[in-house]
């Protein structure tokens, strides 16, 4: 009777997507004052995977147009630490708040996403002079 080693390697399989720890929920709004300079960061995103290896490893991003990117319009988000950032200096009466899809992507095949939106209130600076009602 002959007989034969055989050596089986399990690979690690992309068991989930990423899961969020900041936002923990999907109601989560962070603010920034108008006026404020261009890069002021704005806040952190944070998602974890317990996957190992490449399907464990978390890219940051935003949903636009059913497209990952790295920028919108208005804010910019670090890839690798979560950072969202302004693009762009805010000014209160023209624009009072904005709503972000924050994306959280792993980097296995195939890939496994998370999402949250967050809404980015713009604080007012008070910078405008004051009126004051006339009579007739």
């Amino acid at each position: 009777m002959d007989t034969a080693s055989v050596l089986i390697t399990v690979l690690e399989a992309n068991n989930g997507a990423p899961i969020w720890i900041k936002p923990s929920s999907n109601i989560n709004s962070m603010t920034v004052d108008e006026n404020m300079y261009l890069g002021v960061e704005v806040g952190q995103v944070q998602a974890v995977d317990n996957d190992t290896g490449s399907n464990g490893i978390v890219k940051y991003g935003f949903m636009v147009d059913g497209e990952f990117v790295q920028e919108t319009d208005d804010f910019k988000i670090s890839q690798t630490t979560g950072m969202i950032t302004a693009k762009r200096i805010f000014d209160r009466e023209t624009e009072d708040s904005y709503t972000l899809q924050v994306v959280a992507r792993d980097s296995g095949n195939p890939v496994m996403e998370s999402t949250r939106f967050i809404t980015v209130y713009v604080g007012d600076q008070g910078d405008n002079q004051p009126e004051f009602p006339t009579d007739s």
